[in-house]
């Protein structure tokens, strides 16, 4: 079972080693965003719980992560693909750079007007990220693949989580989150219809992943993974936009913006 459970995790992390960017010692791949977000947002989180000497802790807690990492989930457990030895300081920096760039964008957006907008991409783009890194796309027309992730489904997931937790967080102020979110649903679900067949039916384009089917109407090509997916979607964005917006006013009212 433990075996099994490791082999899970390999399996599903395995695309986050991917090189994007590399020049002699340096170099950048999938796993560098992770460190990136990690670091932001646990400098968010500290700075929302007051805690001192935030910039202090935030390098303890990326460094003591690397060094757990380094020895124990990788050398020891093989969890993760093994690394250069200078990924260790380059995910230290990635992750203090990531800390660094949310204190830049909130003295920046001191007066508020660009964080919604901010908790909706940034939250949009994270279940983005996951979910096309871990499901992997796979079109019929080479144009829409790429290496390492999909850069289409991402960029297309991205900008639609975007737009449902704004029109979500848009309803809200008119109706019950419950009421709210259902319409969003609904919309959503006519949007995606209306698009899918646009691009099935006039260029086509379709996922052939293996084991790929219609989900209805003969478009929403995908597995059953990507079926529930894309049914439920929007619970995911609005749900994390949710957390990323509370999140964000902590901050906020820490900070005493």
């Amino acid at each position: 079972m433990h075996e099994l459970y490791l082999q899970y995790i390999r399996s599903h992390t395995n695309w986050l080693s991917c090189v994007i960017f590399e020049y002699k010692w340096f170099y950048y791949d999938l796993w560098s965003l992770v460190h990136i977000w990690s670091g932001a947002m646990i400098f968010v989180l500290l700075t929302a719980n007051k805690y001192k000497k935030r910039w202090l802790k935030l390098l303890l807690l990326v460094s003591l992560f690397e060094v757990y990492e380094a020895t124990i989930a990788i050398g020891i457990f093989r969890i993760f693909a093994p690394e250069k030895s200078i990924d260790v300081v380059n995910d230290i920096v990635n992750g203090m750079l990531g800390g660094y760039l949310m204190y830049i964008f909130f003295k920046w957006n001191d007066k508020r007007i660009f964080k919604v907008w901010f908790a909706a991409f940034l939250s949009s783009f994270s279940m983005a990220y996951i979910w096309v890194g871990s499901h992997g796309y796979n079109y019929n027309i080479p144009f829409f693949n790429s290496q390492c992730i999909n850069w289409w489904a991402l960029i297309c997931w991205t900008l639609a989580g975007t737009g449902i937790s704004l029109l979500f967080n848009t309803l809200k102020d008119k109706m019950n989150q419950f009421n709210s979110l259902i319409t969003t649903w609904l919309i959503y679900l006519v949007l995606l219809i209306i698009i899918e067949s646009i691009a099935y039916f006039i260029f086509p384009i379709k996922e052939i992943s293996k084991g790929t089917t219609p989900l209805v109407f003969n478009i929403i090509q995908g597995n059953s993974e990507l079926h529930v997916f894309y049914t439920i979607v929007p619970i995911y964005f609005t749900t994390v936009f949710i957390v990323f917006l509370s999140l964000f006013n902590k901050y906020e009212k820490a900070q005493g913006i």
